[in-house]
């Protein structure tokens, strides 16, 4: 099995600004590291606080609130992986720092360039080869190595590829060769959701990848990932954020912000979903 990572962008920089209360959420899976004590995420399950002497993991769609009681610099990168990586269970991943991972870490910090701040080509390369050795201590029980029903894996395609649009369930059942009751059970069964309740989890985690890149007006982020109009995007948002889109993009550090904000650009894909 070949597993590819792709980077998104990186943060080194002070966090106060950003963890203060914060619910974070997105599709990508999100790698940190804190110089000094003092920060905590903050999931539906558990409470973690956050030390020098680790690397900290969170998996796409995984909720937590950012917390920070005095002001440690945080390095941190938002990246995409594919399998077996996009199957692990939902929950923060304290890696510990290895003489590997620290060795990774000090070359990819020493090839950080300022103003703006952005990493060098070799700095990408430590970074993912970071990236990768903090994957591979995520305990194998927590990685579950199955085959989605085919029938499933081509509805979830299907869903993806038209996020932007309206979706009728008896007709993406019948394109898989299924009743419609059929289909919920079995993507039920198989993902641990309704299909409703997948496609409006990524629909949201796609809005948020939108509002932390650019500055895409709200209204249009609706659009993209299929709200009829702002107020309903914006209500379901809310729902399961904790936020308002406009509030969420504004506590949120973003690549094309201000270079005193310490937001390194990895990636140019702007727009599309992520495959």
């Amino acid at each position: 099995m070949n597993t590819s990572i792709t980077l998104h962008y990186g943060v080194y920089q002070h966090i106060a600004p950003y963890w203060n209360g914060t619910t974070y959420y997105g599709n990508t899976w999100r790698l940190y590291y804190n110089e000094t004590a003092g920060a905590r995420v903050i999931t539906r399950y558990e409470t973690v606080d956050m030390s020098p002497g680790y690397i900290y993991l969170s998996p796409p769609h995984l909720s937590f609130q950012a917390m920070s009681e005095n002001d440690p610099k945080q390095f941190g990168l938002h990246f995409y992986a594919s399998e077996p990586y996009d199957r692990v269970e939902t929950k923060v991943y304290a890696i510990p720092m290895s003489s590997l991972l620290q060795e990774l870490l000090d070359a990819t910090l020493n090839e950080i360039r300022p103003y703006p701040q952005f990493l060098t080509d070799r700095g990408m390369m430590y970074a993912t080869a970071l990236t990768a050795t903090a994957l591979a201590g995520i305990p194998a029980e927590y990685i579950h190595v199955y085959a989605v029903d085919v029938r499933i894996a081509e509805a979830m395609k299907y869903f993806q590829d038209n996020i932007h649009k309206s979706i009728d369930l008896e007709q993406v059942a019948g394109r898989v060769g299924l009743s419609k009751g059929a289909f919920i059970r079995l993507f039920k069964k198989e993902t641990g959701l309704t299909p409703y309740a997948w496609l409006m989890d990524s629909r949201i985690a796609w809005a948020c990848d939108l509002l932390t890149r650019n500055t895409i007006p709200i209204d249009l982020i609706a659009e993209y990932t299929g709200f009829n109009d702002r107020f309903h995007f914006s209500k379901a948002f809310k729902k399961r954020i904790g936020l308002a889109p406009a509030a969420y993009r504004d506590r949120e550090p973003r690549p094309n912000q201000p270079e005193e904000n310490h937001t390194m650009l990895l990636s140019d894909d702007d727009i599309s979903p992520a495959r």
